[in-house]
């Protein structure tokens, strides 16, 4: 048996290194609790508390038509129907129509 493998524990035909565990007194220098400084998370909620809420419009253009249409609540709410109305279809669909391919599908499909 060579000199690197005495130091290893031999099972079957598979060395396997000896693992070294931590002493009690290095599992506590290493360990610096669950939870971090009380000061350090106030800090960090004050911080998240005062910042601006994130909005997509601060990232548009100031002039033109389309940032101008983008910016309306009617704009908004169209999106908002669009997206639903297509879920719902996509679920009716999945439900109903029974072929494997589009051009198989009926007309309403």
């Amino acid at each position: 048996v060579s000199s690197d493998v005495t130091a290893r524990e031999h099972v079957g035909n598979v060395t396997k290194p000896d693992l070294e565990l931590p002493t009690p007194s290095s599992r506590l220098a290493v360990r610096h609790g669950l939870f971090k400084d009380p000061e350090e998370v106030q800090e960090m909620v004050r911080n998240a508390l005062q910042s601006t809420p994130y909005n997509v419009t601060n990232y548009y253009k100031q002039t033109g038509i389309f940032q101008a249409i983008a910016r309306t609540q009617t704009f908004e709410l169209a999106s908002l129907t669009l997206v639903i109305a297509s879920s719902l279809w996509m679920a009716v669909e999945i439900d109903f129509n029974d072929a494997v391919m589009l051009h198989q599908a009926d007309i309403g499909f």
